[in-house]
């Protein structure tokens, strides 16, 4: 079972995943995955962190119709990351990981009911691999709401999708200067959501904290960030104004909002709504925190 530079990972028991090498996941949703992937490996450790060479490589990013989407990352502050298929006939799965905080980060790649935990150094990256077929389970994963969720780590998004205009199409993530860096949501238009799978409430919670960031003129700072269960319309559990911090890039934890109706497992939808002043350039988002 080999690993990074050879050497055995050793999996096995629960936390199982057939030839196993290295691999950590976070597949960041970026508009444009493969460029993102392309540079991990051309800029951070040029043409050695994959192992490909990408003129002739076939990628397969890991959507919501193919099953071996699902897969979750968690404890990632300042982990970047990308998912895809080998084609066939190797079929094996692997992910990219970088660390671009200037800290240690320890985090837990899932998929279904096998997992593996990895530490990655500072500005350091890795490649893993495995093959084998996923398990079964209901759901086949979970998040822990009282786990600190990067807003970019969302399974989906979309917008009011008014034809012509691509601002109310979906969020966007781009590179954050905040704290262990990595990636925030942002580009937000009224209406804009994030989709978040399976989040796992437990019996109750009863705050949330989030880390936003959003500059009046050009931007329509005053809005909220409202959290609702299982659709973009569903129950509102939540609503978090959006404060004007002096910048995109300004971030502020906000005070503890409080939460009702929330309990058990769901997907959760977080929702840009605009304040009078304007409907676009809400805000942005770094992460969010049930307590």
């Amino acid at each position: 079972m080999p690993g990074v530079g050879g050497r055995p990972l050793g999996f096995g028991g629960d936390d199982a995943m057939s030839g196993a090498e290295a691999l950590p996941f976070y597949y960041d949703n970026a508009r444009n995955p493969r460029a993102v992937l392309a540079s991990l490996a051309t800029y951070y450790t040029p043409g050695n962190l994959l192992g490909y060479t990408d003129s002739t490589a076939t990628f397969k990013f890991f959507n919501l119709s193919d099953p071996y989407s699902k897969i979750m990352l968690r404890n990632a502050q300042g982990i970047v990351t990308a998912a895809f298929v080998n084609p066939a006939p190797d079929n094996s799965r692997v992910l990219v990981a970088y660390n671009t905080s200037s800290a240690t980060q320890t985090f837990e790649v899932v998929w279904s009911s096998q997992s593996f935990t990895y530490t990655l150094p500072a500005l350091a990256a890795a490649t893993f691999t495995w093959s084998g077929t996923q398990s079964a389970g209901t759901p086949a994963y979970t998040v822990n709401a009282k786990s600190q969720i990067q807003a970019s780590s969302f399974t989906s998004t979309a917008g009011n999708n008014t034809p012509g205009n691509y601002q109310t199409w979906g969020l966007e993530t781009e590179l954050t200067t905040d704290t262990d860096g990595g990636y925030d949501v942002g580009f937000a238009s009224d209406g804009n959501f994030a989709v978040y799978k399976n989040v796992d409430f437990g019996a109750g919670v009863t705050s949330v904290t989030a880390r936003l960031a959003c500059q009046q003129n050009p931007g329509n700072c005053g809005g909220t960030l409202d959290f609702r269960l299982d659709s973009n319309t569903g129950m509102l559990v939540a609503s978090m104004p959006i404060p004007s911090t002096g910048g995109f890039q300004s971030w502020q934890t906000t005070q503890p909002v409080t939460v009702s109706g929330a309990s058990g497992v769901h997907d959760l939808y977080v929702v840009f709504k605009a304040p009078a002043s304007g409907k676009t350039a809400l805000g942005n988002v770094n992460w969010f925190q049930f307590n």
